[in-house]
C-alpha cells in the first residue's frame, strides 16, 4: 500500500470516487447488480449500502444526472496491525442531479443540502497491496468551500 501522505491521499481519492461512481450507476439503473458496490466498500458498510439501495429500488426511487465529489484532503492516516486506515475530507455535490420517486417527482428531502462536506472513513482489509475501501461516509456540514 501507500507509504506517504500523497500516496494515501491518491488511494483514498480513487476509492471514494469509484464508490460514488458505482453508487451513481446503481441509483440510475435498477438492473445493475447491487453487489458491484462491494468492490469499493468494506463488507459491513457495503451490506448496509446495499440494503438502502434495495429500499430505494423497491420504492421506485432513482437518480437522474450525476453526483460529483471534489476538494479532497487527507485528514488522517495510520497503520493498524500493518493495514492502512485513513480519513478523507471531500465535497459532495448533488446539484447536477435529481432524485425522483416512482412518479417522477422530487424525492429529496427539501431540507437537504445539495452540497455538503463529508468525512470518509477508508480501510485496507488485508495488509499489503489490497486497496483502500470505503468504510463509512458522514455528512459533516454545509460549508462555503464546497
Amino acid at each position: 500500500m501507500a507509504s506517504t501522505d500523497a500516496e494515501v491521499l491518491a488511494a483514498a481519492t480513487n476509492a471514494y470516487t469509484g464508490f460514488v461512481m458505482i453508487e451513481d450507476r446503481l441509483l440510475q439503473n435498477s438492473r445493475e447488480p447491487a453487489g458491484s458496490l462491494m468492490a469499493w466498500a468494506t463488507p459491513q458498510f457495503g451490506a448496509s449500502e446495499q440494503r438502502e439501495l434495495q429500499k430505494a429500488r423497491n420504492a421506485g426511487e432513482h437518480l437522474v444526472g450525476r453526483l460529483y465529489v471534489s476538494g479532497f484532503d487527507l485528514l488522517s492516516r495510520k497503520n493498524v496491525a500493518g493495514a492502512v486506515r485513513a480519513k478523507l475530507f471531500a465535497c459532495a455535490d448533488a446539484t447536477h442531479s435529481q432524485y425522483l420517486d416512482s412518479n417522477g417527482r422530487n424525492a429529496r428531502n427539501p431540507k437537504s443540502a445539495l452540497r455538503v462536506a463529508v468525512e470518509v472513513d477508508l480501510r485496507q482489509l488485508v495488509v499489503g497491496a489490497s486497496p483502500l475501501l470505503v468504510n463509512g461516509v458522514d455528512g459533516v456540514a454545509r460549508v462555503g468551500r464546497c
